[in-house]
């Protein structure tokens, strides 16, 4: 198994030849946008779509209150959005204005017609792109609802209900003409820029934001180390090894379990010592569906149930019951979740094939791993079979990590350890690793 490495990361900054470290990413900090990548889609009753509307109102209420009052604090990412925040776990008070801006909303004739149609008496499956184009039809209305909720006489109530004619007038022209999803949609921007905070927030884009946000609620982060089950192809090490100047690292993996490739790391935070799977990435999308409604699985059931499953008279959504199967209990759900996990690491799309990756991949259940020093882990040398230099690794640098495998070897007693040169062959045009006796003594 091979991990190609620049130069700053093996002698640099990282020292990670010297201190046997194989680091483990953020999957957003990565080269593939679509990393661990799920296809969620929203499916529920009308006591899940409720919550949702009402977690909704929750993070807008509390973004727009951040942009208020420090703006420079706000990255424009996902990350500004508080998903996290659930309405059963605010202040009585602030749980009482938010239940007013919501049940408002709710109650608003225009806009229970329009939802239902949307979500199609709430049984239809509705894909992020819908979802997206939903939110921006009902997030002027919501705004309006915040605005009068807080207004404090600071906007003149005629302005104000004059602002809501324009809302429900841009509404009902388009829905006297069709109630077809495509048609009501294309009063988005009309709607939108009639908002009283369009300028200052909506361009922000909130609702994709917010959408891309949710999966914090439904996976737990996860970090993953690459390696590839070659070292032969030209384009990967002009990319992971800058230019050809890097090196790659070659590791005896070992095989149990059904022919399942492993790897032995010591983890940094309570030093043990155990087998870490390979797993090979399967080069075509992911086309599996996951129902987000039934895949909150980052919360303690509690709050879930609280916030997601219940009315605020305690009658249960039907999806929860479903959720509980015949036993009454949730280990089949946990098993077909912790799946779904496991299912999304392992796709990249096809354009990625010629990595031929390997991945050991680390799912943060307990959130241990937030912190960069906490993912740095370690190998046994004795599991680095070789290394390779690529075709411009400076004669320097080439030392330099020869001098540390002496030293290694020397401290674990091991009298071989290979190194290799990539050479290109001009007569079989093969682009491969030549051997280079090296003493090592």
């Amino acid at each position: 198994m091979y991990r190609l490495r620049n130069l700053n990361n093996i002698l640099g900054d990282h020292k990670e030849l010297e201190k046997q470290t194989i680091f483990l990413a953020d999957t957003d900090s990565l080269n593939d946008p679509l990393e661990s990548y799920i296809k969620y889609y929203w499916q529920g009753d009308k006591i899940i779509w409720d919550n949702f509307f009402r977690h909704y109102i929750l993070c807008l209420d509390t973004t727009i209150a951040l942009y208020q009052f420090a703006p420079d604090k706000m990255e424009d990412t996902k990350n500004d959005i508080p998903v996290h925040l659930m309405f059963s776990e605010q202040t009585d008070v602030y749980k009482e204005i938010i239940q007013r801006i919501f049940l408002n909303f709710k109650n608003d004739i225009l806009m229970q017609n329009l939802i239902s149609h949307l979500l199609d008496n709430y049984t239809k499956k509705i894909y992020k792109d819908n979802l997206y184009d939903i939110l921006n039809l009902i997030e002027p209305y919501i705004q309006w609802y915040i605005i009068k909720e807080k207004n404090n006489n600071k906007i003149k109530e005629e302005i104000l209900y004059n602002i809501k004619n324009k809302l429900d007038k841009n509404l009902q022209d388009i829905l006297k003409e069709d109630c077809s999803l495509e048609t009501i949609l294309k009063c988005t921007t009309a709607l939108r820029q009639t908002s009283i905070y369009f300028n200052k927030f909506n361009l922000n884009d909130f609702n994709l934001k917010y959408i891309q946000a949710l999966r914090k609620l439904s996976s737990c982060k996860i970090y993953i180390a690459c390696f590839s089950e070659e070292c032969s192809n030209v384009a990967l090490w002009g990319y992971y090894a800058n230019n050809h100047t890097g090196v790659c690292l070659k590791f005896k993996d070992f095989i149990k379990d059904n022919g399942n490739l492993y790897l032995k790391l010591k983890n940094p935070i309570n030093n043990e010592i155990r087998d870490y799977k390979l797993n090979k990435v399967i080069y075509k999308p992911n086309d599996k569906e996951v129902n987000f409604f039934t895949n909150i699985g980052v919360l303690p059931m509690g709050i879930l149930t609280n916030n997601w499953y219940y009315d605020e008279n305690h009658n249960s959504s039907e999806y929860f019951l479903q959720m509980r199967g015949d036993k009454g209990n949730l280990d089949e759900w946990r098993k077909k979740y912790w799946d779904n996990i496991d299912n999304c690491i392992c796709y990249k799309l096809s354009d990625w094939k010629n990595e031929k990756e390997c991945r050991i991949s680390l799912v943060d259940t307990f959130h241990r791993f937030k912190d960069e020093n906490s993912r740095v882990f370690n190998y046994d040398f004795n599991d680095l079979e070789a290394i390779i230099f690529g075709m411009r690794t400076p004669i320097k640098e080439r030392m330099k990590i020869i001098n540390i495998i002496r030293k290694k070897c020397k401290e674990n007693n091991r009298d071989s350890f290979d190194f290799y040169e990539m050479k290109y062959n001009d007569v079989n045009f093969e682009f491969k690793p030549h051997k280079l006796y090296i003493n090592i003594k």
